[in-house]
């Protein structure tokens, strides 16, 4: 007897389902860990030693803050969106929100206490910036949660592997500017 879904069509095997899954998450992680060596080569190429070192140091301190905002969150929506899909939109929401009342202060204590460790405007705004980046892509992993909840990876995988693939592009691209 097959299974029907919510569609009324036939779902596939449970199986199948998690080895699919299982591969579009391979993928995803496969093609954007690539992606993301080659924006590595790029970028540090492009920018030269002092610039990627503004740039590394970024991506290292700025995280040390935003990860107060994280604090298991995405867990909790997986949970919470696979126990009840009809309150998605309203823990999402929640989400949303809980991750900006959080990361926005913490960005701001980042930014405050940035000038102490780096040295001219062009240092801090390379940390700011990225801070932005940083707090906008804590909120896109909101989205990959209600994909997992979902049990709908082909999208998570799909969202990062263009994520990473676009930050090459765009990075390649103002480098040639």
């Amino acid at each position: 007897m097959a299974l029907m879904g919510r569609r009324g069509t036939e779902e596939p095997n449970p199986s199948r389902r998690y080895a699919g899954n299982a591969l579009w998450l391979l993928a995803g992680e496969a093609v954007g860990k690539l992606a993301s060596f080659v924006f590595v080569i790029i970028v540090a190429r492009g920018l030269g030693a002092l610039r990627y070192g503004f740039l590394n140091f970024a991506f290292s301190f700025v995280p040390l803050f935003l990860m107060v905002a994280a604090w298991g969150l995405n867990i909790a929506l997986v949970r919470a969106v696979s126990r009840d899909r009809d309150r998605m939109p309203e823990l999402l929401s929640s989400a949303i929100a809980l991750r900006l009342a959080l990361g926005i202060p913490a960005l701001l204590l980042a930014l405050s206490i940035a000038p102490f460790l780096v040295d001219g405007s062009e240092a801090f705004l390379t940390v700011a910036i990225v801070g932005v980046a940083l707090l906008f892509d804590e909120l896109a992993g909101l989205l990959g949660a209600v994909f997992k909840a979902y049990e709908t990876m082909r999208w998570d995988a799909l969202v990062t592997i263009t994520n990473r693939i676009g930050s090459t592009l765009l990075a390649g691209l103002v480098l040639l500017l």
